[in-house]
This record gives C-alpha cells, sequence and structure tokens, in this order.
C-alpha cells in the first residue's frame, strides 16, 4: 500500500473521529475544480480525471458535485450529438443491460416513479453538447458552439452555464497552463451560445451572466505560485472594470458580492483556508476553514466528521449553523438560486478499511436551520458512477442524477416531498448529464 492510500484511509477514520481530516488531502480534491478549468487541455483532462477520483472517494466520501469528470464523462472522444438543425429525436436507445454489481450497496437511487406527464430539460456535455428532455428523449443542439476533441466542460455561472472546450494540440505539463481556449455562455434553457471571450480558466461572478476570465503571464511554468490575471466579462462578452491581478499563490473560487473568495494554490498540512478578498482594497475581509460551498451571496464551510456547517449570508453578516448528525461530514455542497436551501453531499458510514460506503444528498433550509437527509439518496461510492445533484434553475426543484454504463438515473426532488421520484433512460456514450457546480 503507498503511503497516499495510508493517508487516505487515516482521513477518513479521522473524520468518523469527530477529527479534521488532513487539510492537505481535502485541497487535492478541491484544487481538482481549478485544475480542470485552468488547463483546459485534452491529456491532461484524462490524467487529473484518473488521479482524482480515488482521492474523491477515499478523502470527500464520494465522487461527484465540484469534480469534472464526475459526471461520467470519458476522456477519450465521445458519440456526437444529432446534427445542429432542428430539434430532433436522440440517437437510438442502447440495447446494453447494466453490468451486474457484486457489492452489497445500492447502485441507484431509490423512489416512486416519475410521472411521465412531468418532464425535464437537461443540460447534457459531448463533443456536441444538447439539452435534452426526458421522457420524450428528443434532443435540441446548442448553436455556436463549435465540435470539441473530447467533452465540453462546463461551469455553473449565475442564469446559465459557462463552457469550455478541450483544445486541440498537445497537452501541457501539469504545473504550466495550457493553450487559451474560447469561452461560452449558455443561459439557462437557451438553444444559443455567445462567445464571451478566450481564457486558461473560468470562475462564476456574483451577477445573472457574470464569469471571471483567467490568464497567466507568458512563460509561465508553474501555475501554482504565479499571479493569475483575472477580467469579469459579461454574458454579452464585455469587460466589467479594470482586470485584477490576484495575490500570488491564489485562485479564485467566486465572486461573493464586491469581494472575491480565493482559494490557495498549494496547502500544507492542515485545514485549507480560504481568503474573501477585497479587489479594490487588496486587504482580506475574513477566511473560512474548508469551504463546501459558495455563491453570489453566500459562503458554506465545516467539512470535518460530526462538524456543523456554518453559512455566511454576506448580506446581512448573520452566519447559519446547522448541526450534522452522528459522525457524518458533509461536503460539496450547491445553494439554491435564492439562497434558501444548500443542498450537500453526506457520508454514510464507513468501512473497516477506512473507506466510505455510501454516499447520500442532505438539504438544508436555511430560514429554519434544519438539515434533512433525503430518503432513497444513498449510492455505493465503489460504483463506477457519480451521484451528481443541482437546483432546477431558479426553483426549489433538485435533481440528482447517476450516469451508468449503459442507463442514465436522474432523481427530482422539491422541499416537503416525503420521497424522490426517479427515472432511468439511455443517454449515446460519451454524454453525461451535467449538473452541480462543475459539469
Amino acid at each position: 500500500m503507498t503511503d497516499i492510500e495510508h493517508r487516505l484511509r487515516a482521513a477518513m477514520h479521522a473524520a468518523v473521529d469527530r477529527e479534521l481530516p488532513p487539510g492537505d488531502l481535502v485541497a487535492r480534491v478541491l484544487r481538482t475544480h481549478r485544475r480542470h478549468l485552468v488547463r483546459a487541455a485534452a491529456a491532461a483532462v484524462a490524467a487529473i480525471v484518473v488521479a482524482a477520483v480515488p482521492m474523491a472517494v477515499a478523502a470527500r466520501g464520494g465522487i461527484g458535485g465540484g469534480l469534472p469528470g464526475a459526471s461520467g464523462s470519458p476522456s477519450g472522444p465521445a458519440t456526437s450529438a444529432p446534427p445542429r438543425s432542428s430539434p430532433a429525436p436522440s440517437p437510438h436507445r442502447s440495447s446494453t443491460s447494466p453490468p451486474a454489481r457484486r457489492h452489497r450497496e445500492p447502485a441507484w437511487m431509490r423512489g416512486l416513479p416519475m410521472p411521465p406527464t412531468m418532464s425535464l430539460r437537461l443540460l447534457v456535455t459531448a463533443r456536441d453538447p444538447v439539452w435534452f428532455d426526458s421522457p420524450s428523449d428528443v434532443s435540441q443542439p446548442i448553436g455556436g458552439l463549435p465540435r470539441s476533441q473530447f467533452p465540453y466542460l462546463f461551469t455553473r455561472v449565475p442564469g446559465g452555464w459557462a463552457a469550455l472546450p478541450s483544445p486541440k494540440g498537445p497537452a501541457c505539463q501539469p504545473t504550466c497552463p495550457g493553450p487559451m481556449v474560447p469561452a461560452y455562455y449558455i443561459a439557462d434553457g437557451s438553444a444559443q451560445a455567445r462567445q464571451v471571450g478566450s481564457t486558461e480558466g473560468l470562475l462564476p461572478g456574483s451577477k445573472p451572466g457574470t464569469m471571471w476570465l483567467l490568464t497567466y503571464p507568458k512563460g509561465t511554468t508553474d501555475i501554482a505560485v504565479t499571479p493569475i490575471t483575472a477580467r469579469e466579462v459579461a454574458s454579452s462578452g464585455r469587460q466589467l472594470g479594470s482586470a485584477i491581478r490576484l495575490p500570488a499563490r491564489y485562485g479564485i473560487q467566486q465572486q461573493v458580492g464586491s469581494y472575491l473568495l480565493l482559494s490557495p494554490t498549494q496547502e500544507g498540512p492542515g485545514p485549507v483556508i480560504y481568503k474573501l478578498w477585497d479587489p479594490r482594497t487588496r486587504r482580506i475581509i475574513r477566511t473560512f476553514r474548508n469551504v463546501l460551498a459558495s455563491s453570489g451571496t453566500q459562503v458554506a464551510w465545516g467539512i470535518c466528521g460530526g462538524c456543523a456547517v456554518h453559512v455566511l449570508e454576506l448580506r446581512t453578516g448573520i452566519t447559519t449553523t446547522v448541526g450534522v448528525p452522528g459522525h457524518n461530514w458533509v461536503y460539496d455542497g450547491i445553494f439554491s438560486s435564492d439562497g434558501r436551501y444548500l443542498a450537500v453531499h453526506m457520508s454514510g458510514g464507513v468501512k473497516p478499511n477506512g473507506y466510505v460506503t455510501q454516499s447520500r444528498i442532505a438539504v438544508i433550509d436555511l430560514r429554519t436551520g434544519r438539515l434533512r437527509i433525503l430518503p432513497g439518496s444513498g449510492v455505493g461510492n465503489d460504483l463506477p458512477e457519480a451521484l451528481i445533484f443541482s437546483w432546477h434553475g431558479a426553483t426549489h426543484t433538485l435533481v440528482a442524477a447517476i450516469t451508468g454504463r449503459a442507463l442514465t438515473q436522474i432523481a427530482v426532488w422539491r422541499p416537503g416531498a416525503a420521497d424522490l421520484l426517479v427515472r432511468k433512460f439511455w443517454l449515446p456514450p460519451g454524454m453525461t448529464v451535467v449538473l452541480g457546480a462543475y459539469g
């Protein structure tokens, strides 16, 4: 067993003993978000996914949410979507059955059958991304997106999605930035993308349609220590304000109000410290330990066994603290658009070898301070599938998905519902549903 494997297992044992997992292990998973976006090179995508998945399973309790590779997107060429014209039926369904499971943990979410009258419009990534309607199985191409060598990388931004294609050409070394790629904005439900600029990385802004495009100085050989230049753009591509040089060794996690939530590009032992930074004065407003979710107005933190979740509402300055049952721990969350709800991954027990047995979904109502674990949402972490979820547009409807080798399962839950509503359908190889902060 390697030293990394020993440390990963020790991290999970520490978590269930109400101790903070080693910060550098949590940080490795957090960095996969930035690396996928900062170095959007095809070969780098493959390398990061391979390296990040085992760490996510052991150190964070599951694969999902923010990991771009967690949606099951392969790192090789994918089957293309229908031709870019009018809406057309999706490619033929596969007759392949899911492989037999040898483990005891559930492979799929459980709940009531989703009514056939309930229609969901889902973003699906591929070399040619589409909007896919379930249950009609009709896909609509997204205009304005050139075919990518590998599936597009998506980032959730206020009011829609930002899309980055994988570039052609040789891969960059792990410590240097990848080539500049075009960045596109797709409004929720829109069938047309608009190019907003070119970038080496992309992070969400705080207002609808805004995002930050990142670039490095020419000749950069180590992205972990080189200051990043960031410029905010609108969905039209218009730059908002002047470009900003970030502090060395920090990148942007999210814009929160008029501030930037910065995450370190390198970490040592201990908790991962995030900084709320004022770009106008270049002063640090406050710090957070192990952030698990952020939005344009809120920051949530607290990743450790049995630790409470803390949520700061920046507009009011009020911090809400919500207890976590038993020795569980939460990670990889996403706020609803109005900030009332926070959905999070939650661990579900630990095996004797130190690995988490299940990943579940929990929802925190920030008005009442109550946490609810969604029944039927638990799936095994040793599965090839990934449990991902997100709020559907500007609604309080939570949509979760598991992408298998042949089948995709989606589940819907609304506040007050006793059960998930579930449905399975087929997608062509290379296509996966996009949910969460990254897809």
